[in-house]
């Protein structure tokens, strides 16, 4: 739209709701458009949260009754931003790691892993 530094701060400040809105209170005086996009890429963005995700892919279970599918889009889902950079087999075998443990069944998870998935 053709807009200059001043414009596309000002708009990007008054799009800002919640949670987002509060991050303007973390900005330096005379702080622009980049900064903002910085604080805001650190608070609510997943690239630096990999560790945080990994660590709930470790620990996910399957809870009582939950459907097999739902633990595994959750797991792919955990899989992907705790690595958001892989692709592959690499993240199947992440994934195939995580779902039989998850399972919290030793003798199912042996059976499983058997089978080669």
């Amino acid at each position: 739209m053709q807009w200059d530094e001043s414009d596309k701060f000002i708009n990007l400040c008054t799009s800002l709701d919640g949670a987002a809105k509060q991050v303007l209170r973390e900005m330096p005086t005379g702080g622009m458009t980049e900064e903002l996009q910085r604080l805001l890429q650190t608070r609510f963005g997943t690239a630096k949260q990999a560790v945080s995700f990994e660590a709930k892919l470790h620990a996910r279970r399957r809870k009582p009754n939950e459907a097999l599918q739902d633990l595994q889009q959750d797991i792919s889902r955990l899989v992907q931003l705790a690595h958001p950079t892989e692709s592959g087999s690499f993240l199947s075998h992440v994934g195939i790691c995580a779902f039989t443990t998850a399972l919290d069944n030793g003798d199912l998870e042996f059976e499983i892993l058997k089978a080669e998935p």
